[in-house]
């Protein structure tokens, strides 16, 4: 028994003598950072060249001759900068010229799924060019495995297939992290073009009560997609283009202002925004119409719109989306004619094609004395009525108690006035005459024009001639 007992305590020795020199012979395995032996010889700018030199032009949809199979040893090489693991980017690859966001970028079409899992936001990779083919979509060029014919005389670039990927792409080194490329909307050129940007100083122009894409069957199979837009203080705006089967498509957009991170892009030569992740979304700052509104009070006012594009130039008016992705614009109809050679500017505010469900929008005056006697008119008209029953589309109304930003807490009252009803011409211009403001010494007042529709209540109605006098 007793040598039993001492044979195992030796056998029990012998093994952790054994681990003690496993542990010491044997050190961590190392793993080596992907590396590629060739060389670029051509930048994504000259790569695209290539086709633009070759086709200057091209029509929306491209035809059977154009495109352009890459035919020489050709490399590329850039940063990838596109993450499909949410789902807005599906079977693209995009990359751009240089960590900073300094050279364009180029999208690849790739006969795959679930890329990030092998090609990380920061990855430099090498592209063999030789035998891919350079396209177009939407106007931009990029660059895939072949052609396929959409529809009847409609062709389009198809992907690099899944076998042939590892003959064109290769890593390189380790990802690192792509640097930060802030701008404003204003501040975007095309070199900017298909790399990862921040735009600073935005916000939605929804009040965070519309999702970032289609949901609960509203999704078209043709086009899966949803547009929403950004806006900046300046009114320069954005359109943030999200895939319908993305993972955060029934999320809402956010209420505040602040920076969101994507891929610009463009179709037709209009600038687009696609987003990984909310990750890359930061907007916990108020609203720019509530922090930076510039409350102005004067005596009086008279607005005929005249010479104008935007309200940009127009200092203490506010143009304020409630609900929806509607607000008041300028408009112009030109009154040419044999005898006069003018043009009627007015503000319009309408929902046709509107697919929100509600639309609230407010289009407010500067505050005005009210001190003494005042009297206010205005002209209006409405097109296309679709309201129903006896619900009008635009409320008059006037604050005492309005700052410039708490229009959803101010006290607002009807003003009795006169303005286009269903049951006057289209296009006619109705004259409210001349109605008597209250008089409160000391105090001034607001006076709003708040639309209120939806994507079925869609009448177009216009105001003109806005004015305040003695």
């Amino acid at each position: 028994m007793k040598n039993i007992s001492l044979s195992i305590i030796i056998a029990l020795f012998g093994l952790l003598f054994l681990n003690s020199c496993i542990d010491d012979d044997y050190a961590a395995p190392s793993i080596e950072a992907p590396s590629f032996e060739g060389q670029a010889n051509k930048s994504i700018k000259e790569l695209k060249s290539i086709y633009t030199v070759q086709f200057p032009k091209t029509d929306d949809y491209l035809k059977e001759n154009e495109f352009v199979i890459v035919e020489d040893d050709l490399i590329i090489e850039g940063y990838v900068v596109s993450n499909d693991k949410y789902g807005n980017f599906y079977k693209n690859l995009v990359i751009q010229g240089a960590l900073d966001g300094s050279k364009e970028g180029i999208n690849i079409s790739i006969g795959e799924t679930g890329l990030f899992t092998k090609y990380a936001v920061g990855q430099k990779i090498s592209v063999k060019c030789k035998g891919l083919v350079l396209g177009k979509y939407g106007g931009e060029v990029q660059l895939g495995g072949g052609k396929y014919e959409y529809k009847s005389r409609e062709w389009r670039l198809s992907p690099i297939a899944s076998p042939s990927i590892a003959n064109h792409i290769f890593k390189d080194a380790d990802p690192v992290a792509v640097q930060d490329n802030v701008k404003t909307i204003d501040e975007l050129t095309d070199d900017n073009l298909f790399t990862l940007v921040t735009l600073k100083g935005v916000q939605f122009i929804t009040d965070a009560d519309q999702t970032w894409a289609n949901v609960d069957g509203d999704s078209n199979e043709k086009f899966p997609f949803k547009e929403t837009t950004v806006e900046d203080v300046d009114g320069n705006k954005m359109t943030i283009f999200t895939s319908d089967y993305s993972k955060f498509a029934h999320q809402l957009t956010p209420k505040g202002s602040g920076t969101i991170t994507g891929v610009l892009s463009a179709h037709k030569g209009t600038y687009q925004f696609l987003v990984s992740s909310l990750d890359d979304v930061d907007m916990n700052a108020p609203r720019l119409d509530e922090k930076e509104t510039e409350f102005i009070k004067v005596e009086n006012f008279d607005l005929d719109f005249t010479g104008l594009s935007n309200f940009n130039s127009l200092t203490g008016w506010h143009n304020i989306i409630e609900k929806g992705s509607r607000e008041w614009i300028v408009k112009t109809f030109d009154n040419t004619t044999t005898t006069t050679n003018t043009k009627d500017y007015y503000t319009q505010a309408s929902g046709y094609k509107s697919k929100d469900p509600e639309l609230v929008f407010w289009f407010i005056t500067p505050a005005v004395n009210i001190s003494t006697q005042k009297v206010f008119s205005v002209s209006t008209a409405k097109s296309f009525w679709e309201h129903t029953g006896s619900k009008h589309p635009v409320e008059v109304l006037y604050s005492s108690d309005f700052d410039g930003s708490n229009y959803k807490t101010a006290n607002w009252q009807t003003l009795n006035v006169t303005i286009a009803q269903n049951s006057d011409e289209n296009n006619a211009w109705i004259q409210s005459g001349n109605v008597n403001l209250p008089i409160l010494t000391g105090k001034h007042i607001s006076i709003a024009f708040k639309y209120t529709g939806s994507s079925t209540e869609t009448t177009t109605f216009r105001l003109d001639n806005i004015k305040v006098t003695e």
